[in-house]
């Protein structure tokens, strides 16, 4: 289950890796590959002050059940 990225500011970009070109204006984490992975966004105010944080996310595989963990 993967829920959208959250964060308060103005003019906010999110960005999956790198912090280049034109963001997006919402970002979900992917969750059918497992690993760490790293989130930034991007926000500026009316005085062109720019901000840059990054959210680790991981995903971790979902468990494998057997017929043993089923009793």
């Amino acid at each position: 289950i993967s829920t959208v990225l959250t964060a308060a500011g103005q003019n906010l970009q999110w960005f999956k890796g790198t912090v280049s070109g034109t963001g997006l204006s919402a970002i979900t984490p992917q969750t059918d590959t497992s690993g760490n992975f790293i989130y930034y966004v991007k926000g500026s105010d009316i005085n062109g002050c720019v901000a840059i944080e990054n959210y680790n996310v991981t995903i971790h595989p979902v468990p494998v059940l057997s017929g043993s963990d089923l009793e």
